[in-house]
């Protein structure tokens, strides 16, 4: 039966392609995943017009193209029926899905799952296969796919790493290539999907402002886009509250100069981070995912500071493990799924002839708000000896 709220959304995402070929390649996902099944009799052209808001010739272009293609059957009196899809030769088509870990990003295997499951249920073989963040086995997993003639390959690139000319080189080899997660500097060529991040530090930010905090520091990274990204949301929303952004980058990162965070205060001395924070001018963090806010937690523990009462946290990826912090974390939760269902969504309509302009789709997560954030401590003076004149204190790091 068709989805009709799914070819909504779908018509309704930015394409440079004509209305009647997105409405064509909407309904063709559907009969290839599974949703249209053989035999199923597609709503009138009257209806579908209708309920989707769109003209009567823009239906029937499209449906003619299915009607040409094979993927469907008019039946003068009867109706549009769904043909037998079942291929052999798409037996022998295999797609690649390449992804830096199983195990340590919870939506990773979600996101995979997902996406493996809508690409087997269109008739597709697939290979999921991990890199462990290192090109060279990227390199070595996208020579045994070209080896088993691939059709596809979806990748989560390396953190830092040259990718962009490997990926070029699959696309001139005659594979589509898709990114996920991980964007790559200087590529705008090649459909990307992943979660909206700078978003997700725009709101983890002004949700701390709201509360009231003033001193608030973005503990992050450099290695990879999504920490980049976050940072840069987290920058915008303390631009527009008149306040100081202060980045601290844990000592592992790579000591690579990122000219969006290089004007503000930055530090990767943690002594810089604690001194801030015993003296009050911090009072909240965002971090950059929640084994960071776990890192920091531990460490206002250590400073005989409690959350949310001296201190407020927010993370990101809601580990199984955020539920049980001393305070439950305020995270956010990844679309893991949707990620998946829309780069299916996607490769399946390039894999069916759709030639519409490279696409950047960028997902919002979920906010979980548990009990690591709260309005900032309410103190008469900071803690520690008050130095003359300025109100600031000389205190000794707990």
């Amino acid at each position: 039966m068709l989805d009709v709220e799914r070819v909504q959304r779908e018509l309704q995402m930015p394409s440079a392609a004509p209305l009647h070929g997105r409405l064509r390649s909407a309904l063709q996902s559907q009969i290839n995943d599974g949703t249209l099944k053989a035999g199923d009799l597609l709503p009138p052209e009257r209806s579908l017009q209708d309920q989707l808001g769109i003209s009567r010739s823009t239906v029937r272009q499209a449906l003619r193209s299915l009607i040409e293609a094979g993927a469907v059957k008019s039946v003068v009196g009867a109706g549009t029926f769904v043909l037998d899809q079942r291929q052999a030769s798409h037996d022998n088509h295999l797609i690649g899905i390449i992804i830096p870990d199983s195990n340590y990003y919870v939506y990773y295997p979600e996101l995979a799952s997902s996406l493996s499951f809508r690409l087997r249920a269109a008739g597709y073989r697939v290979d999921l296969s991990i890199h462990n963040d290192r090109y060279e086995k990227l390199a070595e997993i996208t020579d045994s796919l070209l080896a088993q003639h691939a059709v596809a390959v979806i990748v989560t690139a390396p953190s830092r790493n040259p990718t962009d000319a490997l990926l070029h080189d699959l696309r001139a080899k005659g594979l589509l290539v898709m990114l996920l997660t991980r964007s790559i500097d200087n590529v705008d060529d090649i459909d990307y999907i992943d979660t909206d991040n700078e978003r997700i530090g725009y709101e983890a930010t002004s949700y701390l402002v709201q509360l009231g905090h003033t001193g608030i520091v973005y503990v992050g990274g450099t290695k990879v886009s999504t920490a980049v990204n976050r940072g840069r949301g987290y920058i915008r929303a303390m631009q527009e509250a008149a306040l100081q952004p202060r980045l601290f980058i844990m000592p592992d990162e790579p000591d690579i100069v990122v000219p969006a965070f290089e004007p503000y205060e930055m530090s990767r001395d943690p002594a810089w981070l604690w001194e801030r924070i015993t003296r009050r001018a911090i009072t909240a963090a965002f971090c950059f995912n929640d084994d960071r806010a776990s890192w920091v937690q531990k460490e206002i523990r250590n400073l005989n500071l409690a959350v949310p009462h001296d201190f407020s946290l927010v993370g990101v990826d809601d580990m199984p493990y955020a539920n049980f912090f001393d305070a439950p974390l305020s995270t956010f939760a990844l679309p893991g799924e949707a990620i998946g269902e829309q780069a299916a969504n996607l490769l399946l309509r390039r894999l069916n002839g759709e030639t519409s302009p490279p696409q950047r789709i960028l997902l919002p997560a979920r906010f979980i708000q548990r009990a690591s954030t709260a309005a900032p401590p309410q103190l008469p003076s900071p803690i520690g000896r008050e130095t003359e004149g300025e109100g600031e204190c000389a205190c000794a790091l707990l």
